[in-house]
């Protein structure tokens, strides 16, 4: 049975991003910071009221089924907040998300007394996929609504800027203060507040998820497809937006440079007069620059989406984003490679600079292809690309790099060498460790030797072989004179 469709918060989209944003702060505040109780059960009891108070006094028509769930949602949520046990905490919360699925599946539309087991399968991935794409519509919905003429327009869409640049400047405010520490003195100077990097990005991606959910849930009931265009007919932002978004971010991003730009690459002399360490410098910087490049990669193809067409000054922005970006990069890199020279190199960092690379070279490819109106060549690109790297590395065998460096970097500094993280490497190490066996340090080089004397590589019968476990084993027996000499403690 289908009901008749009755204007309601759904089909106007305005309306429906304040509902869906409510919601996705309810769950921020109430849910996500606290262990299953109140706030959960405030969070379900609400969102079953609001599907019965849309039916009772909206005058929209919900089917009987959907009211039959709300009240069963109302129980469960209310169950939330009555016991501590973990067990029943978890199948309680698995009874609430599942009624809130069926309760908004089945706001317009019957079926649930006639789906068998297959059905509620189908029906729950169709859901979730719904629920995740069908917003994309609703974005062209909103473009529809923006005003196109009259003396306020261009304010309006200037302050539709402000409201996209907002959570954009947060989290990359957030990341640059995590990664440096003048500019968070800086920031915390300006505002007079305490940057917390991952409260403020965790609120924000919370926040932004569960508003999408959100908006999903609503539009999916009404319109149960999961279409997804490459492009968007009416678009979301138009040139004015576009460049208030980009010329915010690009002030940002030059800020950061601009601070930093006295020690970005000024080695030794540089960075004792600012007071910091090669540990502090590094350590504060890599990872969170990593995902500042991470992040632009995602900001631009997001804008490019939502523009249908893009204005000059709007790719000269786009473009100064990704220049202001990999000079940040550079940074990053420069910053590794101080750490890595410090305190030696670890699969994490050696993962993360070529992850640095690879944004890199995604950030230089948008340049010819995004900004050039070429977006599936963008894609292409990235995918290859991507396998690329990953057969590289492959080949490469980090855990022998990594073996080499450290080695290397114990020679030259004096520092000890990490020998049960090598050995944890596993096998892929141990033809590199059999090799420089001779240049470990006298004191650790008996150890070494003894637990690659005593080393298990595992393995089982010939279902689980590798190539590694083969080199690893024929190093072993081609290096079994020089282990046994160096176990006796004989140096040379």
């Amino acid at each position: 049975m289908r009901l008749m469709e009755h204007p309601d918060t759904t089909t106007q989209p305005w309306r429906l991003l304040a509902t869906a944003a409510v919601v996705g702060v309810a769950v921020d505040v109430l849910v996500l910071r606290h262990p299953i109780g109140l706030g959960a059960t405030l969070v379900g009891v609400a969102l079953a009221v609001g599907v019965i108070g849309v039916w009772v006094f909206g005058g929209v028509q919900v089917t009987e089924e959907s009211r039959a769930l709300a009240a069963a949602l109302i129980v469960f949520s209310v169950l939330l907040s009555v016991r501590t046990s973990p067990t029943l905490v978890f199948w309680n919360l698995v009874a609430t998300v599942l009624l809130i699925g069926l309760t908004f599946r089945l706001l317009h539309h019957d079926g649930l007394r006639s789906w068998t087991v297959a059905r509620y399968v189908q029906h729950g991935f169709l859901t979730l996929g719904g629920w995740l794409a069908t917003p994309v519509g609703y974005l062209s919905e909103l473009g529809k609504r923006m005003p196109q003429s009259g003396r306020l327009a261009p304010v309006r869409r200037v302050l539709v800027g402000f409201a996209v640049a907002v959570p954009l400047l947060v989290v990359f405010a957030a990341l640059f203060a995590s990664a440096d520490a003048v500019f968070a003195h800086y920031l915390s100077d300006l505002f007079s507040i305490n940057l917390d990097l991952g409260e403020i990005v965790g609120h924000v991606v919370a926040i932004t998820f569960f508003t999408w959910i959100a908006v999903g849930a609503a539009r999916y009931a009404r319109r149960p497809h999961t279409d997804l265009p490459e492009r968007l007919t009416v678009p979301v932002l138009g040139t004015v937006e576009a460049v208030t978004v980009l010329g915010l971010l690009n002030a940002l991003f030059l800020a950061f440079v601009l601070v930093q730009s006295a020690y970005l690459f000024g080695g030794r002399e540089t960075l004792a007069a600012t007071g910091l360490t090669y540990a502090e410098y590094a350590r504060r910087g890599f990872f969170e620059l990593a995902a500042v490049g991470a992040l632009v990669v995602v900001v631009v193809l997001g804008l490019d989406w939502l523009l249908k067409r893009r204005s000059r000054s709007a790719t000269a922005l786009f473009g100064g984003l990704v220049a202001l970006t990999l000079v940040i990069l550079a940074s990053a890199v420069q910053r590794m490679r101080l750490y890595t020279d410090a305190f030696g190199l670890t699969e994490l960092r050696l993962y993360t600079s070529v992850f640095m690379g690879w944004v890199a070279f995604l950030l230089v490819w948008m340049l010819f292809t995004v900004l050039r109106e070429r977006r599936a060549g963008f894609a292409l690109g990235a995918f290859v690309s991507a396998l690329a790297v990953l057969v590289g590395l492959t080949i490469a065998n980090p855990a022998a790099i990594i073996v080499d460096t450290n080695v290397d970097h114990a020679a030259a500094t004096g520092d000890e060498l990490d020998v049960d993280y090598l050995l944890w490497l596993g096998s892929d190490a141990v033809p590199a460790l059999v090799d420089r066996i001779g240049d470990v340090d006298c004191a650790l080089r008996p150890q070494l030797a003894e637990r690659l004397l005593g080393i298990e590589l595992g393995g089982g019968d010939w279902r689980s072989a590798t190539w590694s476990r083969y080199r690893a084993e024929a190093a072993l027996v081609d290096g079994d004179a020089a282990l046994l000499s160096a176990a006796a403690g004989v140096c040379r």
